[in-house]
C-alpha cells in the first residue's frame, strides 16, 4: 500500500524530481507540482507510472539524458601512461597499476595495449608478483611484438620465472566440508529449512548447528561493481590485478576471457550506456548505484518477461532456485511504499529506458516482443523499488599503508539471503568470495531456532537503539523486536584481556589483536578459529556480558580474511599474505 502524504508537502521530493519540476515550470508558468504529483499517486500500476513521467522526461534531453558516447582513444590513454610511469618511478606502485588500467581501459590500437601490459608487467616485477608479471607479457606480446620492448620483457620474464613456483595462492578456496545439499533451497546446506509463518518465510535449523558451521554459500543472481573498476572483473568482482578490457567501452574490465564472453549477453546492452550510468552524465544528481543493478537484473531478465503475470509466490515443496528471477522478483521488505520514492524511480526508469531506446537494440530485434518495452518497466520499477533496501553490499578486507578495515564495492542481489531477517545481535554472519557469499552461525543455533543476519550494519555494538529505531522510520520498515532492541543492550567489550590470557598473547586491546596479531595473515586466523570458538561456546549465553561480543567481533575478522582480501603489501609484508 502506499504511504500516507507528508504534512509538509513537497519536503520529500528530491533532486531528481525538483529537476524535472523546474523543466515543467519554465515552458508552463503556470505549472503546478502539487496537482501534477496528486494525477500521479491516482496511477495503479508501474507501467502507467514510467508512462507518465516519460512523456514529459522526453522533452528535456539536455536537461536529463545526457548521453556520452563510449569510444576508445589512443591520446587519452597516453595521459593514463604518462600518469602511470610518473607513479611507477616514484615506487607507487600500486597506483601505477590502476593508471595503467585505466590505459588498457582506453587504448584503441594494439600497440597501446601491448605498451600498457608492458609497463604493467613492470609493477608487478617492482612488487615481486611473477605469476601476475609472466601473465602481462604473455599478453603484451600477443597483442604486438614492439621491438624496444624485447629485451626489457627477457630480462623480467627470466627473473620471475625463478620465483613463480615458490609462491602460493593468494586466494582461498571456500571450505565444503560437512556441507550436505539441501534439496529444497538450491545454495543451503541440509542443517536448514524453509517454514512459512503467515506473509513471511523463516529459515530455522533441523538440528543443532555448530559455530563456524556454514549454512549456505550462495552465488548472486547478479552483482554489479560501484567501486575499484580498475582492479575488480566487471562479471564475477574477484579482485584481480591484471584484467583485460572489454574491446568496445571504457568502463568493464574483466579476470579473463572467460568472464568477458560469459558477460556478452547482457554487456551487448549495457556497454554503450554504462559510461553515462556510471559516471554521473544522466541527471547529475539523480542516482545511485541501486540503479546499475536494477538495469542489469532487467537486461538478465529478459527471457522471463512472459511469464511475469503468473509468478506466484513460493510454495515450500518446490526447490528455491537463487539462480532464477522469479526468486528475485518476489523479494520485498515492505507494504508500505513511498509516493515519493515511486515517483522518483519512475524518472530513473524514465531515463533508462530511454537511453536504451535510443542507444541500444533492446527493444528491437528478433528476441523483442512488442510487450518488451511494458515488461523493462515493470522489472525495473520493481527492482528500484526491492534494491532500495534489499541490495546487499559486497566487501572486501583492504589493508593499505593508510587504511585498515572492510570496504564496500559492489552490490548483488541474493534472493536465498535476504529471506533472512534482520537482527542487531545476529547468529549467521556472511563472507564473500568473489561476488560468491558465505554464510556461517555466529552463535550455536539449535534444532528449531531462526536464523537472523545483520542487513544493514545495524549492530548494537556500532549503534544505539535511538540510531537504529530512525533507521526504521525512514526506510518504511518495521521495528526491529531482536533480543538486543527489546532489553537494549549496551556492547560491552571489556574481554580483550581475558581473551590474550586464554590465547597465550601479552595482553593489549581488541583492535590490536584484530589488526597488529591476527591483521591478514590466514595461518593465524586459521590457528586462532577453533581456540576463539571454544571460548565463545563457554560464555555465548551470557552475552552482552562477558567475553562474547569480543570474541564474536574476533571469530568474524578470522572468516573475513578468509575470503575477499585486497592487501596493496610491500615484499616485507608479503610472506604473511601469500599462504604457503
Amino acid at each position: 500500500m502506499l504511504a500516507k502524504m507528508d504534512l509538509h508537502r513537497g519536503t520529500d521530493f528530491n533532486d531528481v524530481s525538483k529537476i524535472l519540476f523546474h523543466c515543467l515550470q519554465g515552458s508552463n508558468p503556470g505549472f503546478n507540482r502539487f496537482s501534477y504529483f496528486d494525477k500521479f499517486t491516482l496511477l495503479k500500476t508501474n507501467v502507467e507510472r514510467v508512462n507518465f513521467v516519460y512523456k514529459d522526461v522526453k522533452k528535456y534531453p539536455r536537461d536529463f539524458v545526457k548521453f556520452m558516447k563510449d569510444t576508445k582513444n589512443d591520446d587519452v590513454a597516453l595521459r593514463h601512461m604518462e600518469n602511470a610511469k610518473l607513479k611507477l618511478n616514484c615506487a607507487n606502485y600500486w597506483e601505477a597499476l590502476e593508471s595503467n588500467a585505466l590505459c588498457l581501459a582506453t587504448a584503441q590500437t594494439d600497440r597501446f595495449l601491448a605498451l600498457a601490459y608492458s609497463n604493467r608487467a613492470e609493477c608487478f616485477f617492482k612488487l615481486n608478483m611473477p605469476v601476475q608479471c609472466l601473465e602481462a607479457i604473455e599478453r603484451s606480446l600477443e597483442h604486438c611484438n614492439v621491438k624496444e620492448l624485447e629485451d626489457k620483457h627477457r630480462e623480467m620474464g627470466e627473473e620471475a620465472k625463478k620465483t613463480v613456483s615458490s609462491l602460493g595462492n593468494y586466494f582461498e578456496m571456500i571450505p565444503q566440508r560437512h556441507f550436505e545439499r539441501n534439496p529444497f533451497i538450491q545454495c543451503a546446506n541440509n542443517s536448514i529449512k524453509c517454514e512459512q509463518d503467515e506473509s513471511r518465510t523463516l529459515i530455522v535449523a533441523t538440528r543443532d548447528i555448530e559455530i563456524g558451521e556454514i549454512l549456505a554459500i550462495e552465488k548472486p543472481y547478479t552483482s554489479v561493481l560501484v567501486s575499484d573498476r580498475q582492479n575488480h572483473c566487471h562479471h564475477c568482482l574477484h579482485l584481480c590485478y591484471n584484467p583485460i578490457p572489454c574491446s568496445t567501452c571504457t568502463v568493464a574490465l574483466f579476470c579473463n576471457e572467460s568472464c568477458r564472453n560469459k558477460a556478452a549477453g547482457y554487456h551487448k546492452y549495457e556497454c554503450v550506456v554504462l559510461l553515462s550510468i556510471c559516471y554521473r552524465i544522466i541527471c547529475e544528481f539523480a542516482l545511485d548505484n541501486t540503479i546499475l543493478l536494477a538495469l542489469k537484473i532487467a537486461l538478465l531478465a529478459k527471457d522471463d518477461y512472459s511469464e511475469l503475470h503468473a509468478i506466484r509466490r513460493h510454495e515450500l515443496n518446490q526447490c528455491y532456485q537463487s539462480d532464477r528471477y522469479k526468486e528475485v522478483h518476489l523479494l520485498t521488505h515492505s507494504e508500505v511504499v513511498s509516493t515519493y520514492e515511486l515517483f522518483h524511480q519512475a524518472i530513473l526508469t524514465s531515463l533508462v529506458v530511454d537511453l536504451l531506446w535510443q542507444h541500444t537494440s533492446f527493444f528491437s530485434g528478433i528476441f523483442a516482443s512488442s510487450d518488451t518495452l511494458d515488461n523493462f518497466k515493470e522489472v525495473m520499477m520493481t527492482q528500484l523499488r526491492n534494491n532500495s533496501i534489499a541490495a546487499v553490499r559486497i566487501y572486501e578486507y583492504t589493508q593499505k599503508v593508510d587504511f585498515c578495515g572492510t570496504t564496500n564495492f559492489g552490490l548483488g542481489a541474493y534472493p536465498f539471503f535476504s529471506l533472512l531477517p534482520h537482527s542487531c545481535c545476529a547468529n549467521v554472519m556472511k563472507t564473500y568470495h568473489g561476488n560468491t557469499m558465505v554464510l556461517r552461525a555466529l552463535n550455536t543455533i539449535h534444532t528449531g531456532e531462526q536464523c537472523f543476519v545483520n542487513r544493514y550494519g545495524l549492530r548494537y555494538d556500532v549503534s544505539n537503539k535511538q540510531e537504529r529505531v530512525h533507521f526504521w522510520e525512514k526506510n518504511l520498515l518495521p521495528s526491529c523486536t531482536c533480543r538486543a532492541c527489546r532489553e537494549n543492550w549496551s556492547a560491552d567489550l571489556s574481554g580483550s584481556r581475558r581473551i590474550c590470557e586464554r590465547l597465550d598473547l601479552d595482553a593489549m586491546e581488541l583492535g590490536d589483536l584484530v589488526t597488529n596479531v591476527i591483521g591478514v595473515d590466514i595461518n593465524k586466523a586459521e590457528e586462532f578459529l577453533p581456540r576463539l570458538i571454544e571460548l565463545l561456546k563457554e560464555c555465548e549465553s551470557s552475552e552482552p556480558m562477558g567475553d562474547a561480543l569480543a570474541l564474536k567481533n574476533l571469530i568474524a575478522h578470522c572468516y573475513v580474511i578468509l575470503g575477499n582480501k585486497n592487501v596493496q603489501f610491500d615484499q616485507s609484508q608479503r610472506d604473511v599474505v601469500l599462504k604457503p
